[in-house]
């Protein structure tokens, strides 16, 4: 395996390296984190931005409906939420550093005393 090869294809910068999941899993696993984790903050990012055009709704049909659209973003960050928790589960049972998460996501990992790449 050519490391640079690898992380040109992690970074998404090279659509031609064929990373197996048996040649990388690490690599897989970061990649899964990354888009749990992108999928979670843009979840809970629609879900305050709904709640701010509920607060500001000039009628009560406004308002209902960006109340549904809430609840869904709040459902969808929920779900990415379990997915980052998994992937974090598998990293750390395969021995890798967990990436830190944002103060908005402290809730995904109750304190299971995982190790964290500080670097």
């Amino acid at each position: 395996m050519d490391p640079e090869k690898a992380m040109r294809w992690f970074a998404d910068l090279d659509q031609n390296f064929a990373a197996g999941e048996a040649e990388h899993p690490m690599l897989h696993h970061h990649l899964d984190h990354a888009e749990a984790l992108a999928a979670a903050l843009a979840s809970m990012k629609g879900e305050g931005e709904q709640r701010q055009v509920a607060d500001q709704a000039a009628d009560d049909t406004e308002r209902a409906q960006a109340l549904r659209a809430q609840a869904d973003f709040a459902e969808y960050a929920a779900g990415a939420k379990y997915e980052l928790r998994r992937v974090r589960r598998e990293i750390h049972a395969q021995g890798g550093f967990l990436p830190d998460l944002p103060a908005t996501l402290a809730d995904v990992d109750p304190d299971e005393g995982y190790e964290r790449d500080t670097v």
